[in-house]
């Protein structure tokens, strides 16, 4: 399956990384044995893509829902709950560290410090 999968190494995948700032921006990281590769839909990818133009922001969940799925989202707040934790679980981050929520706001990206 490995190699399958690194055959399929393209937009839309993303490598889990030993290194800040995060998991799946390498612009300030290179990435380190052992990776991961991680398969992500494309939702999913549009999902975490819009927290890495947005990092250590707060995004509402309005703002999240309408940039990811379309203004006739924007009241649909299972679907926020349902991304946010498969992407968790995607990335080994159950507890939240990476992707932080604020139950009365919205979602957070958060940065690692070094």
């Amino acid at each position: 399956m490995r190699a399958y999968a690194s055959h399929l190494a393209g937009p839309r995948t993303i490598r889990r990384q030993n290194c800040a700032p995060a998991p799946f921006v390498s612009t300030s990281c290179t990435t380190r044995p052992p990776s991961t590769v991680v398969l992500l839909t494309a939702p999913r990818k549009n999902f975490l893509a819009y927290f890495a133009r947005h990092v250590g922001k707060i995004c509402t969940r309005r703002m999240i829902l309408e940039n990811v799925w379309g203004a006739s989202y924007s009241k649909e707040l299972q679907y926020l709950k349902v991304y946010a934790y498969r992407i968790r679980r995607k990335l080994h981050d159950e507890d939240g560290h990476f992707l932080e929520n604020d139950p009365s706001v919205g979602y957070r990206l958060v940065v690692a410090d070094n």
